[in-house]
């Protein structure tokens, strides 16, 4: 089987025992009471748990039902189910990294980036994976994320599934590591990756599941298929600042997965959600570190922008519009009083008009030119008092 390059290192966990019946406990600092027995939930793999895997409305007696994972009539937590109207569940990062990976993928990729989307397995890929690999006999997978090849028309919705020998196999697989799939991404899945001829594989281990050997101290990794078939990992790239940068040449671009908590940079609001984390690709064009978000705001901002420029160009447009009419005030002014001031109070007035950007109406000019007001009552005021006076 094609398996990475790497030694696996054994994992080993330990389990606290649990207590299904009555106990005593302290309440209110004084009294114990008795708490009542906890309902009986059957063993994984036993007779009760494979009858009430018969019992589901959904059972499928054709399916390969796996006791590490949990089913219900509503709800799994086994990623390849791929029941209509059995919700997958997954935990907050999980779900997140889902939607970064998409939108990402999506942004280099466009739409042929499906999530949860099933891969139906081709004789030819079975075969290779040996009698007793588990999706020889399941004959499907359902990856996280899915790079297809863009060879669907344009404007016609993507199939919901994807059957291996007629379409050709997906580009680029993402998946993200939990507690109850971390071995068979890093195990059956790879290999059958690998048969599938998938050019990349990318790994996220949001929780620190995956053994030293597979992670080397990083949540975000990737492999590459060599030219005998294997994975190999893809190198990461030196002097790209802190956070893991490694280059997709299905994507090509430089990508890297950034904790929310780093992100002010990006988006100018820091997340204290340190366990939430996105995947940004790098635009050597605008030079700089690209997501969902980082795009929304500086859309937000080019918006914001042209605002700002069309209401610049609107005050540009009223100042020209008051200055031709000044201009008209001015000339008007002029040729009224020229017979009755001299040169030099004609310029002293419009030195005033021009300073302060008004100028009298022509009734007011009229007034000086009958000698009914002093030619001082068309200066403005350089500093009105309260009441608009001089």
């Amino acid at each position: 089987m094609a398996t990475p390059k790497v030694q696996e290192q054994e994992r080993i966990e330990t389990n606290g025992n649990t207590v299904n019946g009555t106990a005593d406990r302290p309440f209110n600092g004084a009294a114990t009471v008795a708490l009542p027995p906890l309902p009986a939930m059957p063993m994984p793999g036993s007779p009760a748990w494979w009858a009430a895997i018969r019992a589901l409305t959904h059972y499928d007696p054709t399916y390969a039902y796996n006791p590490i994972y949990e089913y219900d009539d509503d709800y799994t937590t086994d990623p390849d189910y791929g029941v209509d109207g059995v919700t997958y569940l997954t935990s907050e990062p999980h779900k997140h990294a889902l939607a970064s990976f998409q939108d990402t993928v999506g942004a280099r990729r466009g739409r042929c980036a499906p999530r949860e989307f099933r891969v139906h397995l081709s004789d030819a890929v079975r075969q290779a994976l040996g009698p007793d690999h588990e999706y020889r006999d399941k004959g499907h997978l359902v990856p996280d994320v899915a790079v297809l090849p863009d060879v669907f028309p344009s404007g016609e919705p993507l199939p919901r599934a994807y059957r291996l020998g007629v379409d050709p196999p997906p580009l680029l697989v993402l998946e993200v590591l939990s507690e109850s799939t971390w071995r068979a991404d890093l195990g059956p899945k790879l290999d059958a990756y690998a048969a599938m001829g998938i050019a990349e594989y990318w790994l996220y281990d949001p929780e620190g599941h995956a053994p030293p050997t597979y992670a080397d101290g990083v949540a975000f990794w990737g492999w590459r298929l060599d030219d005998t078939g294997g994975y190999v990992p893809i190198p990461r790239q030196s002097g790209k600042g802190e956070w893991p940068v490694y280059h997709s040449a299905v994507l090509a671009a430089d990508i890297r997965m950034l904790p929310a908590a780093a992100r002010d940079e990006d988006v100018g609001i820091p997340d204290e959600s340190v366990d939430l984390h996105r995947l940004q690709w790098w635009d050597p064009n605008q030079g700089l570190w690209r997501d969902r978000e980082v795009d929304a705001k500086r859309s937000m901002q080019e918006a914001e922008r042209k605002v700002q420029e069309a209401e610049r160009k609107v005050r540009e447009a009223e100042r020209k519009v008051r200055g031709a009419h000044l201009d008209e005030r001015i000339t008007s002014m002029h040729s009224m009083l020229k017979t009755k001031l001299s040169g030099a109070l004609l310029a002293q007035i419009e030195a005033n008009w021009r300073r302060t950007g008004q100028g009298r109406t022509t009734a007011e000019v009229m007034e000086v030119w009958l000698g009914k007001a002093d030619w001082r009552s068309l200066q403005f005021p350089d500093q009105p008092d309260s009441r608009g006076n001089a």
